[in-house]
Formats: structure tokens, C-alpha cells, sequence
């Protein structure tokens, strides 16, 4: 399936927010995780400064019902990060 996600993530320091909405392939592994590798945007928001980001990134979803999930990921935007976020997604089964 595709999936549609809109999510955050948790980073320390100043940073306040960090929203990424985003298009993923998913690869089913099992009944309650998906590995995933796709692309979108991160918008930043902290108190010294506002940025968008374009992103790839390979990561394993980790699934709590139809709509929220947990993400594990490696990603690119601008340098590779690897940490954990929590997502909202839609999917949409071809």
C-alpha cells in the first residue's frame, strides 16, 4: 500500500517542532509492522529559525490500530539522522 502520513518527531535542544508530511511505500513484514522507504518534506520550527526540508527516508512502522503509528527511521535532509517519531497516517491500497 501507499500510506499518506503527517507526523512529528521528538528532538531535543531548541527546537519546537518538527512536522513532516510525507508519501511512503510500505513493505508488509507482519501483522503489526511495515517496513517503509519514501520521501516528502520536514518543515522546522524552533526559536531562532523556520525551515523546509526535502526528505528520504528508509524506516520500519510500527502500527497501533488504523490511523496512528510509531515510526524507527533513517533519514536524508540534508544530513542522514536516525530517530523515532510518532505518525497520523491514511492508506490508500492499490
Amino acid at each position: 500500500p501507499i500510506e499518506v502520513t503527517c507526523g512529528y518527531d521528538f528532538l531535543e535542544d531548541e527546537v519546537v517542532g518538527v512536522f513532516h508530511p510525507s508519501v511512503n511505500f510500505l513493505i508488509p513484514t507482519g501483522y503489526e509492522g511495515s517496513v517503509y522507504f519514501g520521501g516528502g518534506f520536514i518543515i522546522t520550527t524552533s526559536s531562532c529559525y523556520d525551515d523546509i526540508w526535502f526528505k528520504a527516508e528508509l524506516g520500519y512502522r510500527y502500527h497501533w490500530g488504523d490511523y496512528a503509528s510509531s515510526d524507527f527511521f533513517m533519514r536524508y535532509n540534508g544530513m542522514f539522522t536516525i530517530g523515532v517519531s510518532i505518525q497520523w497516517s491514511s492508506y490508500i491500497d492499490l
